[in-house]
């Protein structure tokens, strides 16, 4: 998050005051609930000013269950959150994923936020991976491809190499075909609590960070493999722990307005500069 001066952060508060609505923050309603996807960008310790610690609580604060992406390894920042929440609200985590233990990389965690008072967390809280066999039977569906790709790799790192450059890792590369997540999905099971007449709703919501990678024929086929998942776990409602689930991620996908039109990489945001103008 950029650092604003105060100037510029009351301009920031009387403009989301002035419409939130412009800028994806919902309201809230008696009769509803809140439900949204956030990537807070390397949620760590290292948010400096009060300031910005007091915009994110403004903006969780609007949700009743919060998926987030990119919160790191230290939770000492989504824990500072959470208590600047107050006891309205808690935090299920998952462990870190996008890098081994010890190696290089990213490693981020996947978090639900959420309010006890509205929502309920259930027994159910799992990671959704590939296993094994299915991993080795994508590599076997076409070993010369998978050869060529590991061939070329490793004739493009002796180059590096002898040109004083770092080899480049596999999680670095475009893949001829899909294999595992770069980032493990993490889900949840949740009950919306019955209240002012309505029925209680349970689903497993499903936390995921989707790779962005080096091309759109990648991005699709990571994309397309969660959304496999979720389909062939459907195709069995009678052994689902819910038969409802509801995918609360940051797909790293581009999409189209359906009022304008225009391309964009968020449902929730045209790219127009007052999305009043689209609705």
């Amino acid at each position: 998050m950029p650092g604003f001066s105060t100037h510029q952060w009351q301009l920031i508060d009387a403009e989301l005051q002035r419409n939130p609505k412009k800028y994806g923050l919902p309201a809230r309603r008696r009769k509803s609930i809140v439900i949204g996807s956030y990537n807070a960008l390397k949620l760590g310790k290292d948010v400096n000013s009060a300031k910005q610690w007091d915009f994110l609580t403004q903006f969780v604060s609007r949700f009743d269950l919060l998926a987030v992406q990119e919160v790191m390894d230290d939770l000492s920042g989504v824990r500072r959150l959470l208590k600047s929440l107050g006891s309205r609200y808690k935090l299920v985590v998952s462990d870190t994923t996008g890098a081994f233990p010890g190696d290089r990389g990213l490693r981020e965690r996947l978090a639900f936020i959420y309010r006890p008072s509205r929502i309920h967390l259930k027994e159910l809280v799992s990671d959704i991976t590939y296993d094994r066999s299915h991993i080795i039977a994508t590599l076997r569906k076409d070993i010369k491809t998978w050869n060529k790709f590991f061939n070329d790799l490793e004739n493009e790192n002796l180059q590096r190499v002898q040109n004083n450059q770092r080899p480049k890792s596999l999680s670095k590369v475009s893949h001829p075909a899909f294999l595992s997540f770069i980032r493990t999905p993490h889900c949840a099971a949740f009950l919306i609590k019955a209240r002012n007449g309505a029925k209680p709703v349970e689903f497993l919501g499903v936390n995921a960070h989707a790779l962005y990678g080096n091309s759109k024929e990648e991005r699709n086929r990571e994309f397309l493999a969660l959304l496999d998942w979720i389909v062939q776990r459907a195709k069995s409602p009678e052994k689902m722990y819910h038969r409802n689930m509801i995918l609360m991620a940051d797909l790293n996908m581009f999409f189209v307005c359906v009022f304008c039109g225009l391309t964009n990489t968020s449902l929730h945001r045209c790219l127009r500069s007052d999305i009043q103008s689209c609705l």
